[in-house]
């Protein structure tokens, strides 16, 4: 075990020394391609340096005949696609969410049906108007009460929001009845 450390510790040693020497020659040829004056002269020195390259095959492109400026008919310009980087971007992704309409309510006030122990993901509770609305968040809340009115808001984007009480938890809900 002793011996095989020795000769890895041996080889790390070395690497450095090699790449240093191979650094130097680089190093060298580098500064005498630099001081050639002629372009395809010193081009050639660094060619030389870097290898040859891959061929590549070259494929014949037919001629595309040049029509005079005065032969095309002018065009009114073209408008640029819905959807692109000109309109504002304010209202990106905006499509997707529903607009409520202006009498349309934002809150919801109604009891909860029976008691509640506690609020987890996808809980659905019932409500004394016969809605049932999911929770969606990921957090666990600890909340104790019997019918405990529940208030139900909708944000700006259109996410709703349940809260317990006067001072329970406030968490993401969606309604699934």
């Amino acid at each position: 075990m002793i011996r095989f450390l020795l000769v890895l510790m041996a080889a790390l040693l070395l690497v450095p020394m090699l790449s240093v020497a191979a650094e130097a020659g680089s190093s060298a040829s580098m500064t005498a391609c630099r001081q050639i004056t002629a372009n395809s002269e010193r081009l050639a020195c660094y060619d030389r340096l870097a290898g040859p390259a891959p061929i590549t095959p070259i494929t014949p492109v037919e001629a595309v005949p040049v029509v005079p400026r005065a032969a095309v008919p002018s065009s009114p310009p073209i408008a640029a696609p819905a959807g692109t980087a000109s309109e504002s971007s304010g209202s990106f992704g905006a499509e997707a969410v529903r607009k409520p309409k202006s009498n349309e309510p934002t809150t919801l006030a109604a009891k909860v049906v029976g008691p509640v122990d506690g609020v987890r993901r996808d809980q659905i509770f019932l409500l004394d108007n016969g809605q049932r609305w999911r929770v969606l968040s990921d957090n666990e809340f600890d909340y104790a009460a019997d019918w405990p009115v529940a208030t139900i808001e909708r944000n700006l984007i259109g996410t709703y929001w349940m809260r317990l009480g006067d001072r329970g938890p406030s968490f993401k809900v969606r309604r699934v009845q």
